[in-house]
């Protein structure tokens, strides 16, 4: 089990006025136990992942991970077409003769 921390800890570490981390708390944007209605306690490695949920990514992180993505889409674009340019899971637009649009009955009388 984790240490526990109280509110002002809590508001020292992230430098957050305690009207703020009220707020986050009445949210439910941050977690926290309120033992027999007690004081609210935070689990120190739940702020600790609290922060890390926060992080926000530098611009060439995000492009990497933009260039990982569209290689990623590039090749399974490619991988999906068969030799001559159709898609491999592809249907057809409509069924290849009438025989596949009425009963049998109605398709001799069609053509």
């Amino acid at each position: 089990m984790g240490k526990y921390i109280t509110f002002d800890e809590v508001c020292g570490i992230l430098h957050y006025k305690p009207s703020y981390l009220y707020k986050l708390m009445h949210e439910r944007r941050i977690p926290y136990f309120k033992p027999t209605g007690g004081k609210a306690l935070f689990l120190e490695s739940e702020i600790e992942e609290f922060i890390q949920r926060s992080r926000k990514s530098a611009d060439y992180e995000l492009d990497e991970k933009a260039n990982t993505i569209f290689q990623q889409m590039t090749l399974k674009s490619k991988n999906s077409y068969s030799k001559n340019g159709t898609s491999k899971d592809q249907s057809t637009k409509g069924p290849k003769s009438h025989q596949a649009r009425f009963p049998e009955s109605v398709a001799g009388k069609v053509a």
